[in-house]
């Protein structure tokens, strides 16, 4: 929430960020195919041919955890005075999983959260309302298109951009992709805007989704797809 302290400062929202171990999260943790993510786009994504992958990513846990105490300690935390917030989400075995994972992660720096676990309604309307720290959130897009999962964001994007993020700089690069005809110059400014995004680190990406679907070798015509759409019309039964 970055409309209200602690996270309305940019180098608190960086700090937990540059230390969540996404690759055990999705690999070990949830263990179903799930990337590790660090932007909002997702791979695949038509008009997109890299996902964003901060300069930071690869370097030793002990390097993240020191310039994250060093963010923590320029705006004010530090043994004497932790970080305290609250980690908001909805009930579900993984919610729960992920966000023990992350205190787990967060061990060394000077933050102490605790946990709220609400069912899906009432977690919603809490956050529409701006009412949390940090909470769980998730977003699935109806096309295969970059702004789908940028344009959430956006400052007039209303109650769907949750943590209220709001930089000119990234709508304006957005506005400026969006009004742009050639696919490699707006691919290059959707690219931008979710550098400028992330560096403001008004979320924590954590992993992307995945379908799971279980299929029979006896059925035929299945095509694997983004969209995890499959007509009837285009399979069948081995023999038939």
């Amino acid at each position: 929430n970055t409309r209200r302290s602690p996270f309305n400062d940019r180098r608190v929202r960086q700090a937990p960020n540059l230390t969540v171990e996404r690759r055990a999260i999705a690999g070990r943790l949830l263990n179903i195919g799930n990337p590790p993510a660090w932007g909002v786009v997702p791979p695949d994504i038509a008009g997109i041919s890299s996902i964003f992958r901060p300069r930071w990513a690869d370097l030793p846990r002990a390097q993240r955890i020191a310039q994250a105490s060093r963010l923590l300690a320029a705006a004010g935390y530090g043994d004497n005075r932790p970080l305290r917030f609250e980690i908001r989400f909805n009930s579900d075995t993984d919610h729960r999983r992920v966000a023990l994972a992350l205190l787990d992660n967060w061990r060394g720096l000077p933050i102490r959260a605790t946990l709220l676990n609400t069912e899906a309604t009432l977690h919603f309307a809490s956050m529409r309302r701006g009412d949390f720290d940090l909470a769980r959130a998730g977003w699935i897009g109806d096309l295969s298109a970059p702004e789908n999962f940028l344009g959430v964001h956006r400052s007039d994007a209303g109650a769907t951009n949750y943590s209220g993020y709001a930089n000119p700089a990234f709508d304006r690069m957005l506005q400026e992709a969006l009004a742009t005809p050639d696919p490699a110059r707006r691919s290059t400014r959707m690219k931008s805007a979710e550098a400028i995004l992330m560096a403001d680190a008004p979320v924590l990406p954590v992993y992307y989704y995945v379908t799971k679907n279980l299929v029979s070798p006896r059925v035929l015509g299945w095509q694997n797809n983004l969209a995890n759409v499959h007509p009837s019309r285009t399979l069948r039964l081995k023999g038939s």
